[in-house]
Formats: structure tokens, sequence, C-alpha cells
């Protein structure tokens, strides 16, 4: 009985390090309007960070959408352009806005981001504002676009500040999932160390 209960131990254990590889976070959206960024009313020009863009439709966005985090996950916050003559900011929490992350488009080189821990499911709580009146424009504000990433790892905030030129370039935010996932050999170990346990049983059997 207690091999019986070791092992049930041990699978346990093996379903709880297989259990967020295969349920891993990603990120949806909901409510909004597709709309393209071609036909917008201004020109789509921001200047970007050198990167590798080809897993986002930059050829259209979701406009207005809520996105949400479907199940608690690290997530990363990186400034990657803008074109704004505004001072701008983006800014980000979890359960308080004084445990936030903030990055501005006159003080933070592109590239700058911060991360936040063990952020819950559901809607993310961030925003930006501009500083004609210091008006802020949270998670689902028609101000704001999304573009997401093929995979549904990422996604690129696209912010139209209060200059109101619809093109949605003043300030472009990249929001990532970074949950470290269990490497392939954490799972070859754990099941060598079952065959090890059957081994070190049957012969405790043998001997009694």
């Amino acid at each position: 009985m207690k091999f019986i209960a070791k092992v049930a131990g041990a699978f346990a254990l093996l379903a709880g390090l297989a259990g967020p590889a295969a349920m891993a976070a990603t990120l949806t959206f909901a409510g909004g309007s597709t709309t393209s960024l071609v036909g917008l009313p201004g020109t789509f020009n921001p200047t970007l960070l050198a990167g590798d863009y080809s897993a986002y439709n930059l050829g259209s966005m979701q406009r207005g959408a809520t996105l949400s985090l479907s199940s608690t996950a690290d997530l990363t916050y990186t400034f990657l352009g803008e074109e704004a003559a505004f001072n701008n900011a983006f800014g980000a929490y979890t359960t308080s806005p004084l445990a936030a992350g903030s990055l501005t488009n006159n003080g933070s080189p592109m590239g700058t981001s911060f991360s936040l821990a063990s952020v819950a499911g559901g809607a993310l709580k961030f925003a930006f504002n501009s500083n004609l009146g210091w008006n802020l424009f949270a998670n689902g504000s028609h101000s704001i676009g999304l573009v997401m990433a093929n995979d549904s790892k990422s996604a690129l905030l696209l912010f139209n500040d209060k200059g109101r030129d619809g093109d949605f370039d003043d300030m472009v935010i990249k929001v990532a999932i970074t949950t470290p996932v269990p490497e392939p050999e954490t799972y070859a170990m754990l099941v060598a160390g079952l065959a090890l346990m059957g081994v070190v049983a049957r012969r405790r059997k043998h001997r009694a």
C-alpha cells in the first residue's frame, strides 16, 4: 500500500508539472471592431524598435476591444515605438495602482520594459494618458487598438492620443506572456524517478 501511495503521489506531481504546459495562459480579446490600419484617417507610421514583427498582422487591428488573460501568468510590457507631438504615458498594474510599472514616450528609451508577476486571469489593468488634460484611456477604450500575435502569447497596444489624428501610432506597447514553461528534461527526470522507485519497491518486495 505504501508503494501504491508513493506512485500515486509521484503521478500527481507529474500531472501538476504537465498542467501548466498543457493549459498555458493566452491573451484573448472581446468586443471592439476590426479596423484596417491602411484605411485609418491618418498614416500609421510610428518609429518602431528594430525587430521581427512577422508574428503580427499590422494590416488590421481590433479597435476598442478589451484584452484579457486566460489564466494567471507573468507579463512583460515593452515600449516599441511612437509618433506623437504630445507627452504620452502608459501604465499597468495587478491588484493595486501602487504596484505598477510605467513607460513614457518622452523619457523611456524604446525597448524599455517592466514585468508584473502572477497577473490574475481576466481583463488586464492598464491605461494610456495624454498631456491634453491627462485623460486616462483604459483597456477597452476606443483610443486603443489591439494587434494580436498569431500564437496569442503577445499583443501590440496601439494608442491614439488626444490629438485625434486617428492613426493609432502615438505610442506602441507590446504585452507578452513571459511565464517560464517546464523544459522537456523536467518530465524526463520525473519519469526516470518513477522508474527508479519501481525498481526499489520490487527489490524490497523480493527481500521480504
